[in-house]
């Protein structure tokens, strides 16, 4: 998290799965003022030499991640968040 706060990635929340198929599963949900913003600073984090050392130091055994997903959302125009 502090990496990605370095590159001004603002962090919504983070879940478990409580109740579904896959209680391993982790959700985490970021904020991007514009898909161009999303692009810079996403971009910037896969580059940056920490994430990449840190990365690779968790994966030392193997990967950890078994499948990622990601989604775009737009809200709805009765969404209380818009």
């Amino acid at each position: 998290m502090d990496i990605w706060n370095r590159h001004s990635i603002r962090q919504l929340g983070y879940w478990t799965t409580a109740v579904g198929p896959d209680s391993n599963a982790l959700t985490y949900m970021l904020v991007w003022d514009s898909m161009a913003d999303r692009e810079t600073k996403w971009g910037q984090f896969v580059t940056d030499p920490e994430w990449i050392r840190v990365r690779q130091a968790s994966e030392s055994s193997g990967p950890i991640v078994a499948r990622m997903d990601n989604s775009f959302l737009a809200p709805t125009s009765f969404s209380p968040l818009r």
